[in-house]
């Protein structure tokens, strides 16, 4: 993600300086090549860029500042809350003086808020910022990212419950991908699919899918990879969408048919893409009641487990949930004692992180940053949104911990799983 924000980054400059002399100014280059060396130097060195842009009363150099320092936070430091607050000054200096040289940048961070705010269940307020985002990305002539953007405002209408205008932006998204390289597509039709899964809009999850094997079969591809890549999404999420009609047999032939084609596409195999397939098979299994091969394939999906934390990503959580039930249903006791014993631990893992990310999001108060950016053209200062931050501090080592459960939480989000369901079901089960 560093190498694509700095490939955005150099593409909105031509020189390495837009304003002012180079020897006596810090610039724009100078940031993003100590930034290729270490991440805490530019950050020092773009919080000077920022002072030099307000001194100078500088809008490209504060944006363009705020831009970075609400990259770091976010993305590299795993802080999305303060690097919203970044972003948030960034967009309200491009709203009270608005310039075409920032407008790329404004636009990529009001949809940064917007996921941000969309991680944080507010989806009416995200959907203000990808609306701005997508405003300007038209008019930047940007269609891959008003695609990428219109996905996330499918997700906002679906959690508004607002479900023919998530259906409309649904195929909005799929209108401009078309418009885009055949990767974008591709991935345009993979989300959507995704996001009516997760929606529960099974028939429409069920049409997208098609869709995508259709173009991948109909298209004629230069890069195999691509094909072979979203042969494999197409096929396995068709499966579990089939899973969800109740047609097993299908599902089980649509999954097999994922799993070979990822078996023989070296290049694309990821330990996270093994895991899923494997795993999904074995959810099949489970329901035809083949306890021994769904036994299989759950041992075959805990060995390509090790790729991310369990708290990250909810579908590994779920698997050593089903590891152990199936286990006890073969009679394995000691194995079943075993992962039901992990399983345990992550679960009280992921409780203590929920509880203390609600405590940290209740002291940042994003409602007052909402707030007190409501006004912003009229000069309304969302920074003063920093002092209650700091005045809430009470020490460095629960700050660490409360900053971390932020993290590790908007990082779930990001995978588009409903983990609150899933932990849920599990608990009930």
């Amino acid at each position: 993600m560093q190498r694509i924000l700095l490939f955005i980054l150099y593409l909105t400059i031509s020189t390495p300086s837009l304003h002012g002399s180079i020897a006596e100014q810090i610039t724009v280059k100078r940031v993003l090549d100590v930034w290729d060396q270490s991440t805490d130097e530019a950050f020092e060195l773009a919080q000077k860029y920022l002072e030099q842009g307000k001194r100078d009363n500088n809008q490209f150099d504060q944006i363009k500042a705020n831009f970075i320092l609400g990259y770091i936070e976010e993305t590299e430091r795993n802080k999305p809350l303060v690097g919203l607050l970044y972003y948030l000054e960034g967009v309200k200096v491009f709203e009270i003086s608005p310039s075409e040289e920032s407008r790329r940048d404004y636009s990529l961070m009001c949809e940064n808020i917007g996921i941000t705010y969309l991680a944080f269940n507010q989806p009416d307020v995200a959907l203000d910022f990808l609306h701005k985002a997508a405003k300007s990305a038209k008019i930047l002539g940007n269609n891959k990212q008003l695609s990428k953007i219109l996905l996330q405002q499918v997700d906002c209408y679906s959690k508004l419950g607002l479900n023919e205008q998530s259906f409309s932006e649904m195929d909005s998204a799929i209108a401009i991908g078309e418009l885009c390289d055949i990767e974008t597509q591709l991935m345009t039709l993979n989300e959507v699919g995704l996001s009516a899964l997760t929606f529960g809009h099974i028939s429409k999850a069920n049409n997208y899918f098609k869709a995508l094997l259709q173009l991948c079969d109909d298209y004629q591809f230069t890069n195999q990879d691509i094909k072979s890549k979203y042969l494999f999404f197409g096929n396995n999420n068709l499966g579990m969408t089939h899973l969800q009609m109740n047609k097993l047999e299908s599902a089980k032939s649509l999954v097999a048919k994922s799993l070979t084609i990822l078996e023989s596409a070296t290049n694309i195999i990821e330990n996270r893409y093994l895991f899923d397939a494997y795993y999904d098979m074995a959810k099949i299994y489970i329901a035809t009641e083949e306890l021994d091969s769904a036994l299989l394939y759950l041992n075959k999906s805990k060995d390509f487990s090790s790729f991310q934390f369990v708290t990250e990503y909810p579908k590994r959580f779920e698997m050593f949930n089903d590891l152990t039930k199936v286990l006890l249903q073969t009679k394995k006791y000691d194995s079943a004692f075993k992962y039901k014993t992990i399983y345990d631990e992550h679960l009280q893992n992921h409780l203590r992180i929920k509880e203390a990310a609600a405590i940290e999001n209740q002291k940042m108060n994003i409602d007052l940053v909402t707030k007190k950016y409501a006004d912003i053209t009229k000069g309304e200062e969302i920074l003063q949104a920093k002092i209650l931050w700091m005045s809430f501090g009470g020490g460095a080592i629960a700050l660490f911990i409360l900053l971390t459960g932020i993290a590790l939480l908007y990082k779930r989000y990001r995978t588009k799983i409903e983990l609150e369901r899933q932990i849920e079901e599990i608990r009930n089960s």
